[in-house]
């Protein structure tokens, strides 16, 4: 199984949300290089609102479920305070909230296109 973080772009500037990608299997390059960072596929929602990915010629049908219960992603930031002889001291602030989990447990489908 294969979980990946992304990113939900609504255009506000408030708190964003992320959701997880799962996909039953693994992920490698033709490569044979790391795929971190780099565009792995397409993903896209029908009419009714059913993720679909698209990874090269294969399509993935999927399903939304709530990450129950939802994961905070934090980043640590340290300071210290030498102007006052105290030790340095940690603070978190929270950038998205992880509340969706998009399944992918089918076996990806091959795109077929005719030419005529």
């Amino acid at each position: 199984m294969v979980q990946i973080l992304v990113k939900i772009n609504d255009g506000s500037l408030s708190l964003k949300e992320w959701a997880i990608i799962e996909v039953q299997g693994e992920l490698e390059s033709s490569t044979g290089n790391s795929i971190g960072g780099k565009l792995i596929g397409h993903l896209i929602f029908s009419a009714k609102g059913r993720p679909i990915l698209i990874i090269g010629y294969h399509i993935l049908y999927g399903k939304i479920t709530e990450n129950n219960p939802p994961i905070a992603i934090l980043k640590r930031s340290r300071f210290s305070n030498t102007a006052f002889n105290k030790e340095s001291s940690t603070d978190y602030v929270i950038l998205a909230l992880v509340k969706k989990k998009i399944i992918f447990r089918t076996r990806p489908k091959p795109i077929i296109s005719l030419c005529h």
